[in-house]
């Protein structure tokens, strides 16, 4: 945060710099409302707790989710992806608390996965 101060110190255009960077709620947390008007963002929503949980099973892991992505400089590249197959990947990694991550398109435990809805 000090670097970012004194970046926008020695800056010329503090207002647009600090706009663009404008992304942390009254409390300080980041917000997902601001980011995803600002910067490229992608949403992973579902039960997670498979993913996130310390457990090292990555056949156990498997959860399906929704995958939305928000583009704001060019709203045709948005889109959201039901029913999103997702499990840990990779032996090395499964021990991590948040891992690398394996997606699948094609497979879901709800029935067949559209390719992609337009948001």
């Amino acid at each position: 945060m000090q670097a970012y101060n004194n970046y926008l110190y020695d800056s010329d255009n503090k207002a647009r710099i600090a706009d663009s960077n404008a992304i942390l709620d009254q409390g300080g947390s980041i917000s997902f409302d601001l980011c995803k008007n600002k910067i490229d963002t992608i949403l992973i929503s579902g039960d997670l707790s498979n993913i996130l949980s310390g457990q090292s099973d990555k056949d156990t892991s498997t959860t399906d989710v929704t995958i939305e992505r928000f583009c704001p400089s060019d709203s045709s590249k948005n889109f959201k992806i039901n029913g999103v197959q997702i499990r840990k990947h990779g032996q090395s990694t499964l021990n991590y608390p948040i891992t690398s991550m394996k997606f699948w398109l094609n497979k879901s435990k709800e029935g067949s996965v559209p390719l992609y809805e337009s948001t």
